[in-house]
């Protein structure tokens, strides 16, 4: 089962005000082409409507540059969301809007009053319907993921991720059907990699 098969809609976010006005991972730095971003933003719109996904779009807030990485707003499942809750203060005013957002769209919301850090899609991702790849070290807590099982039935594999420039399972794991994915190793910890090979 392929991502696309998974998802029936995703919600993404134009990228108006994306800057960098400052540094929370290893990978920030430069200027932003704006020009650039807008046409790699439509180039991947387009990609996902041709994959047969409905694309839904919310506008970008004024000094929220990092609000166009949607993924990280929450974690998605039927119909259902287990909002973030971001650990760098610089994202947290993000959070009342997807919020806002989700609720406006009749999707049920979980976690806005719960105290764990957790970064949303950026550190938990389904390879199917019934296995969760959860994340935890550097952006969310693993406690997080007790109160997630709230959104239904499926099977949890937590991962340690132990090295810097890898601050978000999103950057170094990704499934790609129900039995293969694509991994740095050396991202986890050595727990973590004998419970996956």
């Amino acid at each position: 089962m392929s991502a696309a098969q998974l998802m029936k809609r995703v919600l993404m976010v134009p990228p108006k005000h994306f800057t960098v006005e400052y540094n929370i991972n290893p990978w920030m730095g430069g200027v932003v082409d704006k020009v650039k971003a807008f046409e790699q933003w439509n180039a991947l719109k387009s990609a996902i409507e041709k994959e047969g996904v409905e694309v839904l779009t919310m506008d970008q807030t004024p000094g929220l540059p990092d609000q166009v990485f949607v993924c990280n707003s929450g974690l998605v499942y039927n119909n259902k969301v287990y909002l973030s809750k971001f650990r760098h203060k610089e994202r947290t005013g993000e959070q009342e809007h997807y919020l806002r957002w989700f609720k406006s769209h009749g999707i049920q919301t979980f976690g806005e009053d719960y105290p764990e850090y957790f970064e949303g899609g950026g550190d938990a991702v389904f390879s199917d319907p019934n296995t969760l790849w959860a994340g935890y070290g550097q952006r969310s807590a693993i406690e997080v993921y007790d109160k997630i099982k709230a959104l239904g039935q499926f099977d949890i594999v937590i991962c340690d991720l132990i090295h810097p420039n890898f601050y978000h399972l999103d950057t170094c794991f990704a499934p790609v059907d129900k039995t293969t994915a694509l991994w740095y190793p050396p991202a986890f910890s050595e727990k973590t990699k004998k419970e996956v090979c």
